[in-house]
């Protein structure tokens, strides 16, 4: 991966790491379960924001949903998918009257360093 300077607020970083689904498990849960992905970060568009991830909530409930035979009522998490979970991030750059760069956020939004998405998708 690319080393790069940590972005500042009002920045957006070029690139971004994030986690996917390599393989549903059998038996124990191991590291080859995961890739760890080099993304390029978007850019904001209107009404949007890009989020730095700070912290990422954990459940015994997405192990579950890695298993292609999951029994949750929603559907299991598909190889190549960036895995889900609930983040508390900063905004870095917004374009949305509801949401200031700087302001501490909470969503789903996974295992990502940044996400990029509406602004109502986030709650301070």
């Amino acid at each position: 991966m690319t080393e790069q300077a940590s972005p500042q607020i009002g920045q957006t970083p070029l690139l971004g790491q994030e986690v996917r689904l390599a393989r549903h498990p059998k038996g124990a849960l191991t590291l080859d379960n995961f890739d760890l992905v080099e993304v390029d970060v978007p850019e904001p568009g209107p009404g949007a924001v890009l989020v730095r991830t700070d912290y990422i909530g954990l459940s015994v409930a997405y192990l579950e949903m890695m298993h292609a035979d999951s029994q949750l009522p929603v559907t299991p998490w598909e190889v190549g998918w960036r895995l889900g979970a609930g983040t508390v991030g900063t905004v870095l750059r917004s374009n949305s009257t509801d949401l200031a760069e700087g302001d501490l956020v909470q969503g789903f939004t996974g295992w990502g360093e940044y996400s990029v998405g509406p602004a109502g998708a986030r709650r301070r």
